[in-house]
């Protein structure tokens, strides 16, 4: 470990020891042991050789926030194998912390052990994240046929255990859902499977491989984040079963600007789907007549912004223009 994360760390159990007996917990943490699959798994079967990826996840923020999380995940060494593809740094850096908030990341390895964490800030006052979703993504393989827990040990049974840190320092110890991999001659990657919530089970070869990339990056977070995603992978799959290359460039066109829309709310949000409507049917169209149809597409867009009288006039104006312009 570099002198930088061997500081951190003193200064991470340092605040730990100082916490005292902390606080009841309100917050939980999880263990899914196939990150390719929907949902959290807590059971899960691979084949002897397989690579497959381990989500810990923050399933309940503590309900004040958090400055800083620590993990220490265990695993029979007999049968797991944890290999690192990632750096110790956050996901925006190609890490395994996804942590929104997450500076100065930590990671000390041991026998049949990986201890993470990582604080928001350097200076207090620290930023606060109700985060909720993915902290961490860890690369693992079967070694040999067997089973292993996947077990986050709680901060309140060991200093280097798993907990967040709350804005007043103390450190919370939440409830914890383990898991538990079987490695063995026929077995795939458990828990959950069957239809996919996007209907990636209904595309094959390339296609259903991008579609189940997305649908697993989506899992990735919680509440409306991860349903606007999968809102976004769902037009996306609708676009790879279109059999023209054509018509599936424009469907992702398509999708491309609803998922902006997806970001807005209230009247900015229907304003933005309006105006994609528009620039769909320009899209089915070419030359100067296509040229023409985003020009109105435009000026519409701009009338949207006024109100009553105004608002009418300016369309008028618009759809003259292009009736004019059609003449040309």
């Amino acid at each position: 470990m570099a002198p930088a994360a061997l500081a951190f760390a003193a200064v991470a159990v340092a605040a730990w020891l100082g916490a005292g007996t902390g606080v009841a917990s309100a917050s939980a943490m999880a263990v899914d042991c196939n990150g390719a699959q929907s949902g959290t798994q807590a059971s899960c079967g691979f084949t002897p050789g397989a690579n497959f990826a381990v989500y810990v996840r923050a399933a309940k923020a503590p309900s004040q926030g958090y400055t800083g999380f620590q993990t220490k995940l265990t695993w029979d060494p007999a049968t797991l194998d944890y290999a690192p593809t990632k750096a110790v740094a956050v996901a925006a850096d190609g890490g395994e912390i996804f942590w929104p908030e997450a500076l100065l990341p930590l990671r000390s390895t041991a026998t049949g052990s990986v201890v993470h964490g990582s604080i928001s800030g350097i200076v207090p006052p620290f930023p606060t994240s109700s985060h909720e979703g993915v902290l961490l993504d860890l690369a693992f393989s079967c070694k040999t046929s067997g089973s292993s827990a996947l077990t986050l040990v709680p901060g309140s049974a060991d200093p280097l255990g798993s907990g967040y840190v709350l804005p007043s320092g103390a450190v919370e110890t939440p409830s914890i859902a383990n898991a538990t991999v079987t490695c063995g001659a026929g077995l795939g990657g458990g828990g959950g499977g069957g239809v996919s919530a996007i209907g990636c089970d209904k595309l094959d070869g390339k296609a259903k491989r991008r579609c189940e990339g997305r649908e697993q990056e989506c899992d990735k977070f919680n509440g409306a984040a991860a349903d606007a995603c999968l809102l976004n992978a769902k037009r996306l799959a609708k676009c790879d079963r279109k059999k023209k290359s054509k018509k599936r460039r424009l469907c992702v066109r398509n999708a491309k600007r609803l998922a902006k829309c997806d970001t807005l709310r209230g009247k900015a949000k229907r304003l933005c789907v309006r105006n994609a409507r528009r620039l769909k049917r320009c899209d089915k169209l070419r030359g100067k007549a296509k040229r023409r149809c985003v020009t109105k597409a435009r000026r519409l867009k701009r009338c949207d912004k006024l109100r009553g009288k105004a608002k009418r006039r300016c369309a008028a104006r618009a759809r003259k223009l292009a009736r004019r312009g059609s003449r040309s």
